[in-house]
């Protein structure tokens, strides 16, 4: 009888089912911190507050208020086009507050119309401008930034008119330098203006001087040259006579103003060297 106990229950049999024993507890420990893990991750991420923007709503209001003009309370006609918008959303601006808020006739009606003095305004722009009115974005395109500068001006949009000077100055270049500096006179933008001109000053060589240029070069107003050739940081390329060759050329476009898309450096020459002995007229 004791020889059948160990043969059948020891040993063999009594280590493989402690091995087996000891494989499944570490394995189900294992699955249980896993799990435990998991729901951490998942208690976290459940009571993490998640911010989303709704845009049905700003596109709701732009759609249906300012694109479809619903429930409209002021008719603004201006350049010949009618807006039907809001007194609410157009209290935004200085312009309309003290226009609707004060003892003007304006305040009591529905329908008001807006001389536009400046030639710079357009429809477009007045659009552009009173759209950004009913959402929290506008949408700049350099090519038509001094129109919509020029009415974010009139209506006194403060944040709008920053928002012009930063893709101005973002986008100064040949096309635009001079533009952008006209306007910052204008609209007395000190810091636009300023950027301009040292754009002026850098490049004023080395694009104008180029008879392919003469168009442009046409355009560059007497105050504005005056204040270029006597800053002392002008950049001069090579020697000083090719500043003195791009003011010939200058003059003499400022003399003939039709002849800047055929005039070659001939034609220039020749018109200085038959001036011997004239009084200078200017």
């Amino acid at each position: 009888m004791g020889s059948a106990i160990s043969t059948n229950l020891f040993p063999y049999s009594i280590v493989t089912n402690v091995s087996d024993f000891v494989r499944g507890t570490k394995r189900k420990l294992s699955e249980r911190d896993g799990q435990d893990d998991l729901e951490k991750v998942i208690e976290i991420a459940m009571h993490t507050p998640k911010r989303k923007k709704v845009e049905s709503t700003a596109q709701y209001i732009y759609q249906a208020l300012f694109k479809e003009g619903r429930n409209s309370d002021v008719t603004v006609e201006a350049l010949g086009e009618e807006f039907l918008l809001h007194k609410i959303y157009l209290c935004q601006s200085p312009y309309f507050a003290s226009m609707f808020g004060g003892g003007w006739l304006e305040t009591e009606k529905n329908s008001i119309m807006i001389d536009i003095i400046d030639p710079l305004i357009t429809v477009n722009s007045l659009k552009i401008v009173f759209g950004s009115l009913y959402c929290d974005e506008i949408i700049l395109n350099p090519v038509e930034v001094i129109p919509i500068l020029a009415t974010a001006t009139m209506f006194q949009l403060d944040g709008i008119i920053d928002k012009c000077r930063e893709v101005m100055l973002e986008t100064i270049n040949p096309k635009t330098a001079l533009d952008y500096y006209m306007a910052g006179c204008q609209y007395g933008d000190n810091k636009l203006k300023d950027s301009c001109i040292r754009w002026f000053l850098i490049n004023l060589m080395g694009h104008y001087y180029n008879l392919n240029q003469l168009e442009q070069l046409r355009l560059i107003p007497t105050p504005l040259m005056i204040k270029l050739i006597s800053h002392p940081d002008l950049c001069v390329m090579k020697t000083e006579i090719t500043l003195y060759v791009l003011l010939t050329q200058w003059m003499y476009l400022q003399l003939h103003q039709d002849e800047a898309a055929s005039a070659t450096s001939l034609d220039i020459s020749n018109f200085f060297t038959s001036r011997k002995g004239e009084t200078p007229s200017c």
